[in-house]
């Protein structure tokens, strides 16, 4: 009976491993392999929004934004899948939230010839093609851009600035869900990377 133990471990383990894996195909949304990290958030159903950019366009040299994004059901369908193209600039994801409406929101980083600048965009429905995208201009040379929040009425960003002659400094700024700046804050010191989120009694935390 002593070595029945282990064994009905190890069966399990066997069980569970595969499983996981079958299940991987569930979320590879898109058959591309030039797409960055993808990036996952929450609707109200507990449906996932999964969403990433492509690299195709800095490869090819053409200034065009490609985002990527994809509803999975809980029992891993892909409810539906959009792909939206912007042609003014090359488009990074970096983070994507939802609201309690089930509006959209995506964050992340813009480029276009030498120039960087940050990008907000909503989708209010899903059901239609249009997305409303804001190029902000981060005041720096460089940036980088790490995540976004949303509650019922603000959006709160996160990322860090570098500039000629400079250390590091991190940035937070908070928007209303029509993408406008409400207001933004640098701080330091900034170590690296990190998120920002916005409590339940409407405080800002930050880590880096």
């Amino acid at each position: 009976m002593k070595y029945l133990t282990p064994r009905l471990i190890f069966i399990l383990f066997i069980s569970i491993s595969s499983n996981l894996l079958n299940g991987q195909a569930y979320f590879k949304t898109s058959g591309s392999i030039d797409l960055l990290d993808q990036k996952v958030a929450e609707f109200s159903s507990g449906d996932l929004l999964i969403g990433n950019s492509s690299t195709a366009p800095v490869r090819s040299g053409d200034e065009t934004g490609i985002l990527l994004l994809s509803r999975v059901d809980y029992c891993g369908n892909i409810v539906w899948g959009k792909e939206y193209n912007y042609g003014g600039g090359y488009l990074i994801l970096k983070d994507i939230a939802v609201n309690s409406k089930d509006e959209i929101f995506l964050f992340g980083s813009h480029y276009k010839g030498l120039t960087e600048s940050l990008f907000l965009a909503k989708i209010e429905d899903a059901a239609r093609s249009d997305l409303d995208l804001r190029i902000f201009s981060p005041g720096s040379v460089d940036h980088f851009t790490y995540s976004i929040d949303a509650n019922d009425d603000k959006l709160l960003v996160y990322g860090l600035l570098l500039d000629f002659n400079s250390s590091k400094e991190g940035f937070v700024g908070l928007f209303d869900h029509n993408l406008n700046i409400i207001k933004a804050s640098k701080f330091v010191p900034f170590e690296s990377s990190g998120n920002a989120i916005i409590s339940d009694d409407d405080e800002v935390i930050a880590r880096s």
